[in-house]
């Protein structure tokens, strides 16, 4: 039976976020926290008379830092998940087990679909000619 192996999980892209989504999410985290020191130092020394409204302020970029570091974790679960994907059946394949095969979600796109197709053929076809030398070595040693 042939595995059907996915990279795609969150375990599995964890580890891939700082070189996907590293940059961009220090850059705009660092964009929301300016923009907050902003509108904080507006509220205290413009406006005078607070009254709950650092609450909401604080509330607000706390929210907007999460949605940030939610859609980091996202994209590069996104981008990063297929290529951990090949690699998972790669080191598979190298380690000796040729019924690894790549199995990519729907929604991965066109391109990702024919390369997981190419790849697929082409392990196919390696594990034809294992089995097809093996048997070749059975028959001469018989």
């Amino acid at each position: 039976m042939k595995k059907r192996m996915r990279g795609v999980g969150l375990r599995h892209t964890i580890g891939s976020v700082g070189g996907f989504s590293g940059l961009w999410m220090l850059v705009t985290n660092a964009a929301v926290l300016s923009v907050a020191a902003v509108s904080y130092m507006h509220l205290f020394y413009v406006v005078g008379d607070v009254s709950g409204r650092e609450r909401t302020l604080i509330l607000e970029t706390a929210l907007t830092v999460l949605c940030v570091v939610a859609l980091g974790l996202f994209t590069t679960n996104r981008l990063a998940g297929p290529w951990i994907a090949v690699r998972r059946v790669c080191d598979t394949v190298s380690g000796g087990e040729l019924d690894a095969r790549l199995h990519v979600r729907t929604s991965d796109g066109a391109h990702v679909k024919s390369a997981a197709d190419s790849l697929n053929r082409m392990l196919n076809t390696l594990d034809e000619r294992a089995r097809e030398a093996e048997s070749r070595v059975l028959v001469r040693a018989s």
